[in-house]
């Protein structure tokens, strides 16, 4: 398995497994270690602040009362991490430091998140290139780009991340816009899921609209 470029990746099912697990354990560790840290937890919820003005107000918030954080509980049947509960973990300590960061929710700003949080995984040892940083790399930056391009989350995080590590950004990217109907599926590496729980249908011919 190579691990030093970002190249598309072969890996099988056993890697995918052990990686998810490594990478839930370590966002897990990163949550806990934000609470220790600040005294406050976090809470699941479906009416989590979903705005950088709303996010500060909750901390404000949660600092005066000591009530945990509130967060976005949804989204989460298919998600890179081993479960939903690391997932609302990793939201957490992604949520907080954006705060003490002060980073708002800019395309500008979630890069430089995803710049800091893949360091911090690096020196936890997660290998840069590594299966685990991958899919932190593919959740976090190939997320970002995806909005900035197509101005919508990913339906399915799972999928999406499968997709950029396998593939490459590039095609994940790609794949996206041909299920918004941009562009012929069919520009597509043969295998890349464009809608969920599809792939394309041939291999790729031209690039067409």
């Amino acid at each position: 398995m190579r691990t030093r470029d970002l190249g598309p990746l072969e890996f099988t099912h056993a890697d995918l497994a052990a990686a998810r697990v490594e990478l839930s354990e370590f966002v897990t560790l990163m949550a806990d270690r934000t609470k220790e840290r600040t005294g406050i937890g976090w809470e699941p919820s479906p009416d989590a602040p979903n705005s950088w003005k709303a996010l500060k107000a909750a901390w404000q918030h949660s600092l005066s009362t000591g009530e945990p954080l509130p967060i976005y509980d949804g989204a989460s049947d298919s998600v890179v991490f081993a479960s939903a509960e690391a997932n609302i973990a990793y939201r957490f300590w992604h949520d907080v430091t954006h705060l003490e960061r002060r980073r708002n929710f800019t395309n500008a700003h979630e890069i430089d998140m995803a710049s800091f949080h893949l360091a911090e995984a690096e020196k936890h040892g997660l290998e840069r290139g590594s299966l685990p940083w991958r899919l932190l790399h593919a959740d976090s930056v190939g997320q970002t780009l995806h909005w900035a391009i197509l101005r919508e989350f990913v339906l399915d995080q799972r999928v999406f991340v499968l997709n950029v590590v396998q593939f490459g950004l590039e095609a994940a990217l790609l794949a996206g816009m041909a299920r918004l109907g941009l562009l012929a599926p069919q520009v597509l590496p043969f295998g890349v899921d464009y809608t969920t729980g599809a792939v394309a249908p041939k291999p790729p011919t031209e690039f067409t609209a």
